[in-house]
């Protein structure tokens, strides 16, 4: 009698074993969508030269124990590399809503010490779109050149002694270059192109190391926009030497601005230039939209700007962050001479 109560406590055991064991699966795949970010947004970045994008999305609660966001980018949604990493601090979490990643400069591409093949990346499935960085092999990496302007970093002495005559052909011209090996590379840097379109995904890495599942990767595309309007600017006339000096403030992106052009208009004429600016920003943002839908009608300049061109300096390169300028005045007229205004 109690080899049987034995046997039957045995049995009970089992099949407690195994129902636990079945439903495991089925729980751990539940709590994994707990862990998919949301509200995964990317967008413009405004008033830029058109090389960024910014990332969005609202953070784990703390509970989850998150120690890092990795980021993913591609230029099709089935292949995504590794570009970054957001870190957490594991017991306080993410204080704010939302949480934002900048994809606006040089990042790393490929080097000699890059994998030679192309791996996923870690506890992804076969059918995963995430890789990790991408391998020196050519046949990947090369097709990548044309979605990124690429920046190569060369030792001094590698770029004067080791570089090798290498001649192209194209439509019977030949043309010379000194090629490099990539062993001759410290690292090939990549950064977006205006106009072009870019797949990003995020996933949630937690505090044992566990890859959660990313989420539905999003597409963006980054714009050339106008600068960023000044705020500040003031004239000031300087009698004794009969000089008209303007200042202004810088904005915030700056690095890509051709001129500062400072004009002149009568009272009067104020609506009507204010007019001529707010149709130029429609252009703008039309020119934009026909680029997205090629059936949108290009809009066109209908109103002239009535203000007068008075100071005009072009920006060095690289770019130097003056923010005066002046004209003198000779016989009543305002002078430039190195633009010939007057």
């Amino acid at each position: 009698m109690n080899l049987n109560y034995s046997k039957q406590k045995v049995l009970l055991l089992l099949m407690v074993f195994c129902f636990m064991l079945f439903s495991l699966p089925s729980i751990s795949a539940s709590d994994d969508s707990d862990y998919i970010v949301q509200n995964l947004e990317v967008k413009d970045i405004p008033n830029d030269d058109g090389t960024g994008l910014v990332l969005s999305w609202k953070p784990l609660p703390k509970e989850k124990r998150i120690i890092e966001y990795r980021v993913y980018r591609g230029v099709t949604p089935d292949t995504l590399f590794f570009i970054g990493r957001i870190d957490v601090n594991v017991k306080t979490g993410v204080s704010g809503d939302v949480m934002y990643f900048y994809d606006n400069n040089f990042n790393y591409f490929a080097d000699i010490r890059a994998p030679g093949k192309l791996k996923k990346e870690k506890q992804q499935p076969a059918d995963s779109p995430l890789y990790r960085r991408f391998p020196r092999d050519l046949s990947i990496t090369g097709p990548q050149l044309e979605n990124y302007d690429v920046l190569g970093i060369i030792p001094e002495k590698d770029f004067y002694f080791k570089n090798v005559k290498t001649k192209i052909v194209e439509d019977a011209d030949t043309t010379v270059y000194a090629g490099l090996h990539l062993r001759n590379f410290s690292q090939l840097a990549k950064k977006l192109i205006p106009d072009h379109e870019y797949y990003y995904t995020v996933l949630a890495v937690t505090e044992s190391r566990s890859y959660k599942p990313y989420a539905e990767p999003v597409m963006g595309i980054p714009r050339d926009n106008a600068p960023e309007k000044i705020t500040d600017f003031y004239p000031v006339f300087v009698k004794d030497i009969n000089r008209l000096q303007f200042e202004w403030s810088l904005p915030f992106i700056k690095s890509d601005i051709n001129l500062h052009s400072v004009y002149m208009l009568a009272k009067k004429d104020v609506k009507k230039f204010e007019e001529y600016v707010a149709e130029q920003k429609e252009i703008e943002l039309n020119d934009i939209a026909v680029k997205e839908d090629t059936t949108i009608a290009k809009k066109t300049a209908t109103i002239k700007n009535p203000a007068v061109l008075v100071f005009r300096r072009k920006s060095a390169n690289p770019y130097i962050s003056m923010k005066t300028g002046y004209a003198d005045i000779v016989d009543g007229k305002i002078v430039n001479e190195e633009f010939g205004i007057d």
